[in-house]
């Protein structure tokens, strides 16, 4: 059912760059969240068995996952940029580098220093960024207890004095791959948990729950509110246990679903920028979602037809 929870996702970070909020609450934070624990539950599971001390294996298949749909949605986003579309993240003039850190996603993460914000053709993909230096640190760590207690550690403190203000709570608790590398672990164990179910890694979930738990309470005594503190803090306590229960049956259409939930990432705001030329607003948010969804399944098809036409001319050649 991941696939199915990821469209749940990618509809919730749409929605919150609409305006929509829960309370107040940013829905999209929250869901990015999540986001990072499945990163880090899909990690442990491919190099713990398909990809142990296979790194190069391991980075070619994120690859093919990440880039193909990217590199479709990306032009489509310039052409609409071409059209005249207006926006803080095409405020300024690009040049070599800004093309190049869209290309490359990881510089885009580090916007609060790079300004590569003022040029985003798409600008959620920040996350991505921040989830592929995950990828890129994942094979060396995952299947090492001592590095993920380190890694782990280092990281859940600089999250842990985000949270609570002593560092900005932005950034380092919600942005920077320093500050949320925890989350990508934290997905790791909760996978390992669901392959071993033995009393350490449950002990280990039931420690870091309730330190969650403990900090939560706290920032709520004392009244400290910043972007996201809160948000971050409810995904990690309701993801934990959906993702430990979640059913984990695999079937064509929750792949599918999973598929189109990476577009429906991508290309919403190239479409509602898009929306927009056309006199359309924020507020259609009913056309706006008919309009996502119908690009994300036509740019999933577009893929997959490029990527057999791939395959195809590879076994003709072979």
């Amino acid at each position: 059912m991941h696939g199915s929870l990821r469209l749940v996702l990618a509809t919730l970070v749409l929605l919150s760059h609409l305006g929509i909020t829960l309370y107040g609450y940013n829905i999209g934070a929250g869901a990015v969240v999540v986001f990072y624990l499945l990163a880090g539950m899909v990690s442990y599971k491919l190099i713990k068995n398909n990809y142990k001390n296979k790194a190069l294996s391991y980075y070619l298949d994120r690859i093919k996952r990440i880039f193909p749909l990217y590199s479709l949605v990306l032009l489509f986003s310039f052409f609409v940029y071409k059209l005249g579309a207006t926006s803080h993240f095409l405020s300024a003039q690009p040049d070599s580098i800004s093309y190049l850190s869209n290309i490359t996603i990881i510089p885009l993460s580090y916007f609060m220093y790079n300004q590569t914000d003022s040029f985003t053709l798409l600008p959620p993909a920040w996350s991505l960024g921040v989830e592929l230096q995950f990828y890129i640190l994942a094979p060396f760590i995952l299947l090492c207890t001592k590095r993920v207690a380190l890694f782990f550690l280092l990281s859940f403190i600089l999250y842990i004095l985000a949270t609570l203000g002593v560092l900005h709570t932005d950034y380092f608790g919600y942005r920077l791959i320093a500050g949320v590398f925890f989350m990508f672990l934290l997905g790791a164990l909760i996978q390992k948990t669901i392959n071993n179910k033995n009393y350490s890694t449950y002990t280990a979930l039931a420690l870091v729950y309730l330190t969650l738990i403990i900090i939560l309470i706290y920032i709520y005594n004392i009244n400290y509110k910043a972007p996201y503190n809160y948000e971050t803090l409810f995904a990690l306590l309701l993801g934990i246990p959906l993702l430990l229960k979640l059913p984990r049956r695999l079937f064509a259409l929750d792949r599918y679903l999973g598929s189109l939930s990476y577009a429906v990432f991508l290309v919403h705001f190239p479409v509602l920028w898009l929306m927009e030329l056309l006199s359309y607003s924020a507020k259609d948010v009913g056309l706006i979602l008919f309009v996502t969804f119908s690009i994300s399944i036509i740019f999933v098809s577009l893929e997959d037809f490029f990527l057999s036409l791939i395959k195809k001319n590879q076994i003709k050649y072979n």
